[in-house]
């Protein structure tokens, strides 16, 4: 979002927060649902991210729609991306929080160079 300047759900192309996930091999079987989180706020603060994920999360549970998500027990995973960078001209820090549930089995990435291993049902 950063790089185009665009603050939205609606990604490169027209994509969707699930046509995204599909992108990055996630994928969706039997029964599944998604939703996603967008957030932004200006730069503020002590140096580093900690005082402004807090902001970016109280507000985010401040706003019926967002909290609804963050609470929802049908989603079973999440993917949170934080990044600051410029967004029309002011020095931001913008979040992302992707939801998932699917019958598939799941390949979790625990940040490292591969992914692990699928967890045996």
């Amino acid at each position: 979002m950063l790089a185009q300047d665009v603050f939205s759900h609606t990604g490169a192309g027209g994509s969707t927060a699930g046509d995204r996930m599909r992108a990055a091999d996630f994928v969706f079987s039997g029964s599944w649902t998604w939703g996603e989180n967008i957030a932004l706020q200006s730069e503020r603060g002590a140096a580093g991210l900690e005082d402004d994920v807090a902001d970016l999360h109280e507000s985010l549970m401040n706003s019926p729609g967002h909290r609804a998500n963050i609470l929802n027990a049908d989603y079973e995973v999440i993917g949170i991306g934080i990044e600051r960078g410029d967004y029309d001209g002011w020095d931001v820090v913008i979040v992302t929080q992707n939801f998932a549930a699917t019958d598939a089995p799941l390949q979790i990435d625990g940040g490292g160079s591969g992914g692990a291993p699928a967890p045996e049902p």
